[in-house]
């Protein structure tokens, strides 16, 4: 069996950009990414790709700023808008910054780019009063302790809905306040923290479990763990009982925590890391919001409202 021949100086591994692009999502397979985080690396890379073959640019060596410059044009005019292209822009920094981690001597042509520039819009999420109106709704069957629980347990901790569906009970301390997020966006782990109203919730919803499952959130009705599409059906019905003119989706209450504790005082730092962003540049479009809440008060109470022109 022969020896691989070896590579020569500043020669590279691979020259097809199609092969690169194969190698990288490999790698991000191997590294436990989500199953959802694959798929936009994907399907943003197939469009880069075929967008370069129409350029004649299939070698990695050929892919320059200009030919990204092109490209995000190509978005802007088929219709992509700023998060859209931005979003683009993020998969092929994370791919260019990897073969500079992989291959010596490349340097990535998207550092002479800026990013597309995003408004930062302010994020709406579900109201303190409408969460009352829909723990209104639940009483003491089991699916009433249920759902009294979930919903609490969302709007207090701000989790993501997947991270709250795969909890089971070792991870989560009653006594404390505590419970452990395995595995969050981008597979990290973190603590996250409930008060007692939440705790109550929770104690007397476990009281009613009578099986062995070890997740927390299970069917009423057909005793397995809950889905997605549980919880979002078990809104709408709660949502209508309540008579809410809009039925908030899981995500919403996430939304509405991180509003709220900025509502009441709390740092933007703080929040961040609670609801386990990777950067505050999430946060800071909840900070917009509670912003415009503050600018809605002083439009009410400003001192100057009171005088009169003379």
């Amino acid at each position: 069996m022969q020896n691989p021949t070896p590579l020569k100086e500043n020669q590279r591994l691979f020259s097809s950009l199609e092969q690169w692009t194969q190698s990288f999502l490999t790698d991000c397979r191997v590294r436990g990414l989500s199953a959802n985080t694959l798929t936009i690396y994907r399907n943003k890379l197939t469009a880069f790709l075929t967008f370069s073959k129409t350029q004649q640019v299939t070698n990695l060596d050929q892919v320059d700023t200009d030919l990204l410059r092109r490209f995000f044009l190509w978005l802007e005019e088929t219709g992509h808008n700023p998060g859209g292209r931005h979003a683009y822009f993020r998969t092929l920094r994370t791919f260019f910054r990897w073969l500079e981690q992989e291959e010596d001597g490349f340097q990535s042509p998207l550092r002479k780019l800026k990013a597309p520039k995003l408004d930062i819009a302010p994020i709406q999420g579900v109201e303190v009063e409408d969460v009352a109106k829909l723990l209104a709704t639940c009483g003491s069957s089991f699916a009433g302790r249920r759902d009294r629980a979930l919903i609490l347990l969302l709007f207090d901790t701000g989790l993501r809905i997947q991270e709250a569906l795969d909890l089971t009970w070792q991870d989560v301390d009653l006594a404390g306040g505590t419970l452990l997020v395995k595995r969050g966006k981008g597979g990290k782990p973190r603590v996250a923290f409930f008060g007692p109203e939440t705790r109550r919730a929770l104690r007397a919803y476990a009281r009613l479990r009578q099986d062995n499952l070890a997740e927390v959130w299970v069917d009423a009705h057909k005793g397995e763990k809950l889905t997605y599409w549980g919880v979002s059906s078990m809104l709408r019905r709660r949502a209508k009982q309540a008579g809410l003119e809009t039925v908030p989706s899981p995500h919403d209450f996430r939304r509405g925590a991180a509003l709220q504790m900025l509502r009441n005082g709390a740092d933007v730092i703080s929040v961040s890391r609670i609801l386990g962003h990777s950067t505050l540049q999430v946060t800071t479009r909840y900070l917009a919001q509670a912003q415009s809440d503050l600018q809605a008060v002083h439009a009410a109470h400003s001192p100057v409202n009171g005088l009169k022109s003379k």
